[in-house]
């Protein structure tokens, strides 16, 4: 066996300058280690034992956790696929006076459009900011007057004409905006 220095280059093939190597100033025994006949480094069995052992206590929160981790995947996949089977609930159907409420909002809207524009009505709901397709169903009678529909499926519809105020026709916002009133 011989004695180099840790931070010398090794190789097997090339033999080295010294056989023995003293340490020079600067340099301890710790700077130093074994090289076997095989040209390997001999390790201490003893020390790999005990760092292997540590190695192992380190790494033994790793299967408990990859455990749980498997069977949240299989749990939500689980999930996932009877929710794709399933159809999605319905919505509860609307209350007429949930369906008053929103003919309410569709004339606040136009409303606010013709206070805004010297009391002309608006040629077409999208001109009001209202959606096409939202339910209303809307027909201007004259420059300042309009009729308008709230239909939903086969609930019953409300029709609003201008002519009639809005208070007369709905009651106080205050009730008209009360929420989760079921009427």
């Amino acid at each position: 066996m011989k004695l180099r220095m840790v931070h010398d280059d090794i190789d097997p093939d090339v033999p080295p300058d010294v056989e023995q190597h003293d340490p020079g100033p600067g340099e301890t025994s710790d700077d130093q280690y074994i090289i076997g006949e095989d040209g390997h480094r001999v390790v201490n069995l003893e020390l790999s034992a005990a760092l292997a052992k540590k190695v192992e206590r380190a790494r033994s929160w790793v299967r408990p956790a990859a455990a749980a981790l498997m069977v949240l995947f299989i749990g939500l996949t689980a999930w996932n696929v009877v929710r794709l089977t399933h159809p999605a609930r319905e919505l509860p159907k609307p209350t007429p006076f949930q369906l008053k409420q929103a003919l309410y909002l569709g004339v606040m809207r136009l409303e606010a459009f013709r206070k805004t524009h010297d009391g002309v009505a608006p040629a077409t709901l999208a001109e009001a900011g209202l959606p096409e397709n939202a339910g209303y169903v809307y027909n201007r009678t004259g420059s300042a007057t309009y009729n308008i529909t709230f239909v939903h499926d086969d609930d019953p519809t409300f029709h609003y004409d201008s002519n009639i105020p809005v208070d007369t026709y709905f009651g106080s916002a205050k009730t008209m905006l009360a929420m989760g009133d079921t009427r």
